[in-house]
């Protein structure tokens, strides 16, 4: 019997015009059955992917298509003044339901913390969406180990919903989600639902494309937050030591980590764990669902990726969050 995490399909792009997905929406629709025919139907939203929530609604995909979905208040990613007050957060979450065209969503996020408003009346809010049937499941993501305590303790002496699922950054080379908050998770009976599985595609890529620029890793793309995060000489030395693993295996990089996320990492299906994955097009979701149906990893693989944390650990970026925040900081 096997302990393999959720697969759930990440939409940040789905609405992008920029995207192969934003040319058609028979594209987005051909994506909807590839990840029912693998036995999935679990989507990932938020108000933060511009046109997202409202692409799902126009499309039906919590109705007619039988997804369910999963979406997220901006939090610390608002770009400007957000209201954190409770009945903001009732507003932002009655917004969504609308865009999706849903009656619920699964699990209502807050998609990073915000310090503006004191979490007792963010989370006043959050409570008062829950009673009034918007969500399921409450979610956390990008929080410390220390505020997740610290929301759980509010919610659980106030009589609220409880946190139940936590989003975060996780791969084979981000991993220091296993030191404290696995731990904390675990004992709080929250689930783990990693994004960026294969480290937004550093994973799949030699150390001489990363240096040769033009991916999304390079200073000028994506306000440099994947260059800052990844572009380290240890990391990038990481990538050689990769595809070697990759090589005695037979198969390659992305197929490595994918197979390393749903046999080898920290995620259980058993905690009701999940693996947010995204693609480019089709093919490369049926692709992607396939290295996921794969099976473990040899025991040689397993190790050299455990030799390869060990030598990158010191280094590698905690979630998006901090690493934004770093930037910030920087300027």
């Amino acid at each position: 019997m096997t302990d393999r995490p959720n697969i759930i399909l990440g939409t940040a792009h789905l609405a992008d015009p920029d995207t192969f997905w934003g040319q058609s929406d028979e594209h987005i629709l051909e994506a909807f059955s590839i990840l029912k025919k693998h036995g999935h139907s679990k989507l990932d939203s938020a108000v933060a992917y511009a046109g997202s929530e409202d692409k799902l609604g126009s499309l039906a995909a919590g109705t007619a298509h039988g997804l369910t979905i999963d979406t997220k208040w901006r939090g610390g990613w608002a770009i400007e003044e957000a209201d954190h007050s409770a009945k903001g957060i009732l507003a932002v979450a009655e917004q969504s339901l609308y865009h999706l065209r849903v009656s619920q969503v699964d699990v209502f996020y807050l998609h990073a913390p915000s310090y503006k408003t004191p979490f007792e009346e963010t989370l006043a809010g959050v409570d008062a969406a829950y009673r009034a049937g918007i969500f399921r499941r409450f979610g956390l993501s990008n929080f410390s180990m220390k505020d997740v305590q610290r929301i759980y303790d509010i919610c659980k002496k106030n009589n609220y919903v409880l946190p139940s699922v936590y989003q975060g950054n996780y791969s084979a080379i981000t991993r220091k989600a296993e030191e404290e908050l696995f731990p904390l998770l675990r004992k709080l009976g929250v689930a783990f639902y990693a994004y960026s599985p294969i480290a937004g595609g550093f994973l799949a890529k030699s150390a001489a494309q990363i240096r040769a620029g033009g991916t999304r890793f390079s200073p000028d793309q994506m306000y440099g937050l994947y260059h800052h995060m990844y572009v380290k000489d240890a990391l990038l030395n990481a990538l050689d030591d990769w595809e070697g693993i990759a090589a005695r295996e037979g198969i390659s990089r992305a197929e490595l980590a994918y197979r390393w996320i749903v046999h080898h990492s920290e995620l259980k299906g058993s905690y009701a764990d999940g693996a947010v994955v995204g693609a480019s097009r089709p093919s490369q979701l049926e692709e992607t669902l396939s290295f996921c149906d794969g099976g473990p990893l040899t025991d040689a693989a397993v190790e050299g990726i455990q030799a390869i944390w060990d030598k990158v650990k010191d280094c590698a970026p905690i979630d998006n969050y901090q690493a934004v925040r770093g930037l910030e900081n920087r300027r």
